[in-house]
């Protein structure tokens, strides 16, 4: 995921001046994304893939805005956000192309 190339960056640089690290420490909120695909998914086949695919989209956009604040608490719940949607988002989709696929799976799952 991108985000955790850039805010890497960001949370070196003022007025945060974290340590590498520190930075490091922060793809913990990875961990996120593994509960959320199998969550998600579940919840998926009881409401209906459209529905929440858009909900975890929609996630996605708000843990993105929040990592546009300054305070480093926002930030990172912002990068928990942004992971956990993203997660629940591509377990979604790539379960939706496989049923939704009549011929060549493998292909559609590809692309």
């Amino acid at each position: 995921v991108t985000l955790f190339n850039y805010i890497g960056y960001r949370l070196l640089a003022d007025p945060y001046n974290m340590n590498q690290a520190v930075v490091g420490l922060l793809s913990v909120v990875y961990l996120s994304g593994i509960y959320s695909s199998a969550q998600i998914g579940a919840l998926a086949d009881k409401l209906g893939r459209r529905k929440v695919l858009w909900a975890v989209i929609v996630l996605m956009l708000a843990g993105i805005a929040l990592t546009l604040f300054e305070p480093i608490a926002l930030v990172i719940i912002g990068m928990l956000l942004f992971t956990f949607g993203f997660f629940g988002a591509h377990s979604v989709a790539s379960s939706w192309i496989g049923r939704r696929a009549t011929k060549a799976k493998g292909q559609a799952s590809s692309l």
